[in-house]
């Protein structure tokens, strides 16, 4: 309501929302030094540095306080997809619905099935069913409708009967007058 366009035309621009990016990426951390924790900052089993077990047999002259690498540093990924989106209100209440029907929850369940590669979950969530409302009638057709349904059906299933009957009675005759009964 509040937001108001550009008075100039030449001002006015289009911006990308949301990017979709795949392929393999570098990591921040290329050429520049790993960062370190600082002394007595707990990692995540609650220890500090240099009270692991296996910290106890080091070398000698070997500081307990050297960093020790738990894992390789990777400098590439391996492929992957990455999904940026500049607003963190898409995801909150106000913008999903809890039964997942309005657009917003659409586009967002959509890109978490595109992620994680199911592209066919997304397909069959944009084939809702509709309610398709019967055309407007005149009183007249209503009738014909009507008489239709309550006399045509039932006499059409007395004839199909009578075509039964005549069909099976014409059988019998014929059986009858092969063996000359």
């Amino acid at each position: 309501m509040f937001i108001t366009p550009p008075e100039k035309k030449e001002e006015m621009k289009s911006y990308d929302l949301a990017y979709l990016l795949s392929g393999t990426f570098t990591s921040y951390f290329k050429g520049k030094p790993l960062p370190e924790k600082e002394l007595g900052e707990k990692d995540i089993t609650g220890e500090t540095k240099g009270e692991k077990a296996g910290d106890k047999a080091k070398m000698p002259g070997e500081s307990p306080l050297a960093p020790v690498a738990s894992r390789p540093f990777l400098e590439t990924s391996k492929p992957a997809k990455l999904f940026v989106l500049p607003c963190s209100q898409m995801l909150e209440d106000n913008m999903l619905d809890p039964e997942g029907q309005s657009t917003n929850a659409t586009f967002i369940l959509n890109i978490i099935d595109h992620l994680n590669g199911e592209d066919a979950v997304a397909v069959l969530r944009s084939k809702q069913q509709t309610i398709n409302p019967i055309a407007r009638t005149t009183p007249f057709d209503r009738g014909v409708i009507k008489a239709v349904n309550i006399i045509g059906l039932p006499v059409l299933v007395i004839l199909f009967g009578f075509g039964v009957f005549i069909k099976r009675r014409a059988r019998k005759k014929k059986i009858a007058n092969r063996f000359n009964i």
